[in-house]
């Protein structure tokens, strides 16, 4: 018999001991690696994130294929629950308004030309930001926070002042150097902006805001997302394809 290494070799046995010195069963499997790392390499980057996709991520895809008919029934906007579901039994986890910006306002130092300018109440208060929920790989520590923005906005049947609404504008803020940085910090996040915005109601289909928003996140296109009228899944799909894999 031959040695299957044959093409990985200069010479061939008909011997279970072959010329390479390996035993004809180790020839067998040492060929059919080598045959499937040639097969990997020759696939598109996207087949090949497949094959080495990180178990959390695999068990999002399941669970949602499980509770797909089960969220459908969900109140469309409830994106807390949608994902509490979809977080069943995986390594991810969401919490509504966390608390850790919750006061970094009030002790944040002032610059030298403003101390013994600024009014001093006196008393403790409280002065920070909540965004609406933080999304975190439990066993990574990482973490997205997210903001929901739901607006109205000019579409068919309305005039164009049903879009004069500024919610979205209050996102802003996110893109400040000095939150930015205590966002990255917390979050753990590197490679895309720490934050999410998932915006729903008119503002989604409103010709000037949805130009305005996209012309704020620039090349960063997976950290907002227009929830339309058009059911869970892309929504889900979302998080699952481009968003999660920044939390392993």
């Amino acid at each position: 018999m031959f040695c299957p290494c044959r093409p990985l070799h200069s010479s061939h046995s008909e011997i279970p001991s072959c010329s390479c010195n390996l035993h004809f069963i180790d020839c067998i499997a040492l060929f059919v690696i080598n045959s499937v790392f040639t097969i990997v390499e020759t696939l598109p980057n996207n087949a090949k994130r497949c094959l080495i996709m990180g178990s959390s991520e695999l068990r999002l895809r399941e669970n949602w294929q499980t509770l797909s008919g089960e969220l459908a029934a969900i109140a469309e906007q409830d994106f807390a629950r949608i994902f509490r579901r979809l977080f069943t039994n995986t390594d991810y986890g969401i919490a509504s308004k966390p608390k850790e910006f919750n006061n970094v306002y009030y002790n944040y130092p002032l610059l030298e030309r403003d101390k013994g300018q600024v009014y001093d109440p006196g008393r403790v208060y409280r002065h920070g930001f909540r965004p609406d929920f933080a999304i975190r790989n439990n066993k990574t520590d990482k973490r997205i926070y997210v903001e929901l923005k739901r607006q109205d906005g000019w579409v068919e049947g309305k005039k164009r002042s049903a879009g004069r609404g500024n919610a979205h504008e209050r996102l802003c803020k996110y893109f400040t150097p000095g939150l930015m940085q205590m966002l990255r910090n917390q979050s753990r996040v590197q490679d895309i902006l720490p934050f999410w915005v998932v915006f729903s109601g008119d503002i989604t289909r409103d010709p000037c805001r949805v130009r305005e928003i996209t012309c704020w996140f620039n090349e960063y296109t997976h950290n907002f997302f227009f929830w339309r009228d058009n059911g869970h899944d892309l929504l889900v799909w979302h998080f699952i394809e481009h968003i999660a894999p920044h939390l392993d």
